[in-house]
């Protein structure tokens, strides 16, 4: 409860914040699990659960493994400024101000699992390389005359193991391109109040700029005959929660 100021809160599991938290130039709210917020201005937050907001995020910088939920319990749910990367989707009361200021939500780019498959693809690269060496050194004994069987012997070892190493990082690789596809597939935003100018919303690789305030808006993929496309339409809400 109350307000907390340039700290760093680190957690495994959930963090609950019952109140506002200003980052400054060191703030961080990183957790294993959920987070949930009232407020924030100029924090840098990593989640690998949900974040749970309440009345707003100003000008911070977030990477969210889930989803995302500004305006719970009542609150305003406005997204100001800054930048948020997450997972597949994103529910927002308010995205952007009226002074039109820049504020970009990138949904579709898993940063976790993107930061996953490029140490990934350093390993293969690495083990193909090793690889190419070790057949090699074995074609290069095979062709002499007297080879030592020792030296056969210990190279086909390693040569197995970094062919069982290879098959067993690619399928990681493409369990990891699996799960970035599914993200892309349900990428979403919704805007149950106004869409402002100035906000970019980034969904797998292609961009919507709003040019003009919206109201209740949906922003989603929609897959056209051979490409996709980023859509803005209206969201009708139901009475009750217009009201």
């Amino acid at each position: 409860y109350g307000v907390v100021e340039e700290a760093s809160l680190e957690a495994q599991g959930n963090i609950d914040v019952r109140g506002s938290i200003y980052g400054g130039e060191q703030g961080l709210l990183k957790a294993g699990g959920n987070i949930r917020l009232q407020f924030a201005q100029n924090l840098r937050i990593e989640c690998m659960g949900d974040l749970f907001i309440q009345e707003g995020l100003f000008h911070c910088d977030t990477r969210v493994m889930g989803a995302v939920y500004a305006g719970t319990d009542g609150g305003r749910g406005q997204i100001n400024g800054g930048q948020l990367w997450g997972s597949s989707y994103l529910e927002v009361g308010c995205l952007g101000s009226r002074s039109a200021t820049t504020t970009l939500v990138s949904l579709g780019q898993n940063p976790y699992l993107r930061e996953q498959l490029k140490e990934l693809d350093g390993h293969l690269a690495s083990c193909k390389q090793r690889l190419d060496q070790l057949l090699k050194s074995l074609i290069y004994l095979r062709t002499h005359p007297s080879p030592r069987q020792e030296d056969l012997h210990a190279l086909e070892e390693q040569r197995s193991e970094h062919l069982e190493m290879l098959n067993s990082l690619a399928e990681q690789q493409r369990t990891l391109r699996e799960n970035l596809e599914m993200s892309l597939a349900s990428c979403e935003v919704v805007i149950s109040q106004r869409l402002y100018s100035g906000a970019r919303i980034m969904l797998a690789d292609q961009m919507y700029d709003a040019d003009q305030e919206y109201g209740p808006s949906r922003v989603r993929l929609m897959q056209m005959d051979d490409y996709c496309a980023v859509v803005r339409e209206p969201l009708f809400l139901r009475r009750s929660q217009a009201a």
